[in-house]
């Protein structure tokens, strides 16, 4: 997949238990990230993407009555 590029990028800094930093850093040295920033931007586009699926899926009119 290509990469996509941003424009200027804001810095957050981010509080996690050192389970999950210790995961990071494995797929970091797995070779699937470059850095610890790539493997958060990873994981916010994500659940981004789940976020507005679920949306736009609460936005749909039911297909059959009664549909939840």
């Amino acid at each position: 997949m290509p990469k996509k590029k941003y424009g200027s990028m804001a810095t957050v800094c981010v509080n996690m238990p050192k389970e999950l930093l210790e995961a990071v850093d494995e797929m970091i040295d797995a070779g699937l990230f470059p850095n610890r920033s790539e493997v958060v931007r990873a994981a916010v586009r994500e659940l981004a993407a789940r976020y507005i699926c679920r949306k736009k899926e609460e936005d749909m009119p039911p297909l059959l009555p009664g549909r939840l």
